[in-house]
């Protein structure tokens, strides 16, 4: 949850990501963003409110996770700090919780009561089959990839275990189309980690995430 500056290679992603979505746009008008308060999110989601010129709404629920004496503390420093606590953490990641901060179960709590409150404000919506429409109410929403990465696994009903089955690029899409029908909620997943905006941005597949990955599976491993 600390504040970070966005780097000169964040603000293309931005850009890069910007342009793709006004692409989506002109097809399947969005209808609003919600985003973070924290700035990276922020500043994300107001230069897609500038282009798209639709509403946004800030809403602390879509904060990342709050890692608590862990926040600013490199991979390398943690491993070597709190060696036992960050294994426990790889293994177990539906069981651990930061040390003064959040667990998984907290943080997906945060996110479901933001679903909650969105889908309080919109009506339920009956799918006709002779309509053209993809879908008729769709949302922007930018956050963190630890949130991220916990809402799709509440809406797609996989357990927390499940925490580490896949990584997110920064300025990543990642689309879930939500049908609720006589107050019943089912998710599909449309995309994942979807970046090939940021492919043509920088001229190279954008997968920088796989290190993050592979140094998660060697250490739940060791």
């Amino acid at each position: 949850q600390r504040e970070s500056k966005l780097t000169p290679t964040g603000r293309r992603q931005i850009k890069a990501l910007v342009r793709r979505l006004s692409f989506i746009h002109s097809h399947f008008p969005f209808k609003a963003i919600y985003s973070s308060p924290i700035s990276r999110a922020l500043l994300t989601a107001e230069a897609i409110r500038d282009e798209l010129k639709i509403p946004l709404h800030v809403d602390s629920l879509l904060s990342e996770m709050d890692h608590g004496r862990w926040d600013g503390k490199t991979l390398n420093e943690l491993r070597e700090e709190e060696f036992d606590r960050w294994r426990y953490w790889k293994n177990t990641p539906q069981m651990a919780c930061f040390p003064e901060g959040e667990s998984l179960l907290q943080a997906t709590d945060r996110f479901r009561k933001f679903i909650e409150k969105l889908l309080a404000s919109t009506p339920e919506v009956e799918l006709r089959e002779e309509s053209s429409e993809l879908c008729h109410n769709t949302y922007i929403v930018v956050s963190h990839a630890g949130i991220i990465k916990l809402g799709l696994l509440l809406l797609l009903g996989l357990p927390l275990e499940k925490y580490w089955v896949t990584g997110l690029e920064n300025a990543s899409i990642n689309v879930v189309f939500l049908q609720l029908k006589d107050g019943r909620l089912s998710a599909h997943l449309v995309k994942l980690n979807d970046t090939g905006h940021l492919d043509e941005e920088f001229g190279k597949p954008h997968i920088t995430v796989l290190k993050y990955l592979r140094s998660s599976i060697v250490d739940r491993g060791g």
